[in-house]
């Protein structure tokens, strides 16, 4: 490349870069959820892979539908303007997804990790030229690119980000807070077959796939944010030629906070149990989208070990006395945010924050 079209690049990355942190200048609140399903049949092999063309048959009248590169059931409606009214929708759909495909024995599993099927024995279900690079690139790293692909189901929590400074300070507090989500809703207790010794195996996956493409507790560190996520963006190698233009390239980064123009995309949890799905995004909202909750967050946690905290998310979690104590602060903070939102804006307390704060180890952060 020569150096004008050196210059050409760096410029388009910065420009892209600084696009992503743009923010929702309109003062919204919205929030939108994404949530990642394992399907399987209970007859007559409960590890024969589901294929994606059953499933899109079966879901052909089921709205806001995708797929993952294993097979995982994507269900991604639209954003909503309170936090209450995105668990409602994603419920809905979740409700239409189950019963279409229970019509044709196929059920599905709200769980981190696939619990019974290997990578190999999913295969790579979803051939497009990205995810082939993919497959690819991760497999120079090591084993865990492909469990990540093919085995693991999430919970995304997107809330609109603020412009300016207050989004800067979000954006930090959303890092900060991610791996203790991860611990407190860890749900991934059984892969291929096999019982872990954590219930993080998913935060564990996520933390050996690619470091350089992940960054999990390198972001959020400085005020200045373009800089470090242009830093992260332009080190991390393109998957392919073909997915070396600036846009390509982003949508192939996978931390566990992205920023994706007007809002936040929070990647750190697992898909959880119904039961655990209001109150996850009540939390991670009320955290989230109130500008004095961030502000106490970064004054918290500014300058914590954020790697060590992932390390131990992916190994003991939520039963960690450090882990435990930060839950236990996040979740007081969140109740007095709670008071600065609108009536209804969260879930109700029987599906939201109460439900947070009677989890068990969590008991100090009653009020």
């Amino acid at each position: 490349m020569t150096t004008t079209g050196m210059r050409s690049q760096k410029l388009a990355f910065e420009e892209a870069v600084e696009a992503q942190f743009d923010g929702a200048y309109d003062g919204s609140r919205r929030v939108g959820l994404e949530r990642e399903l394992i399907a399987y049949r209970h007859s007559p092999d409960i590890t024969e892979p589901v294929p994606v063309a059953d499933l899109r048959q079966a879901l052909a009248g089921v709205p806001d539908v995708g797929f993952e590169p294993g097979g995982q059931v994507e269900l991604h409606p639209g954003p909503s303007e309170t936090a209450a009214a995105a668990v409602a929708v994603l419920r809905e759909r979740e409700r239409a997804a189950r019963a279409a495909l229970a019509a044709v024995g196929i059920h599905l599993a709200a769980v981190g990790l696939d619990p019974w099927r290997s990578p190999e024995r999913l295969g790579l279900q979803l051939t497009d030229h990205r995810y082939r690079a993919m497959d690819r690139h991760f497999d120079k790293i090591g084993p865990a690119g492909r469990r990540f692909m093919r085995q693991t189901a999430g919970l995304q929590v997107c809330v609109d980000l603020r412009p300016g400074v207050e989004g800067v300070v979000q954006w930090r507090a959303a890092n900060l807070i991610s791996p203790v989500l991860a611990a407190l809703f860890a749900n991934s207790r059984v892969c291929g077959g096999r019982r872990l010794n954590t219930d993080g195996g998913r935060t564990a996956v996520c933390l050996a796939t690619d470091p350089a493409r992940m960054a999990y507790g390198r972001l959020g560190r400085s005020p200045g944010l373009v800089g470090e996520y242009l830093r992260f963006a332009t080190t991390a190698p393109p998957l392919s030629e073909r997915l070396a233009d600036v846009d390509a390239h982003l949508t192939t980064l996978f931390p566990a906070v992205r920023p994706r123009g007007r809002y936040l995309e929070v990647r750190a949890l697992d898909s959880v149990p119904g039961s655990d799905l209001g109150p996850a995004v009540a939390l991670t909202t009320a955290l989230l989208a109130v500008p004095g909750a961030a502000d106490e967050i970064v004054s918290a946690l500014d300058g914590i070990d954020v790697p060590g905290l992932w390390a131990l998310a992916a190994g003991p979690g939520i039963r960690h006395p450090i882990l435990n104590g930060l839950a236990a602060g996040l979740v007081r903070i969140a109740q007095a945010a709670a008071a600065d939102l609108p009536s209804g804006y969260l879930p109700p307390d029987q599906d939201g924050l109460a439900r947070v704060a009677e989890r068990a180890g969590l008991r100090s952060a009653r009020p």
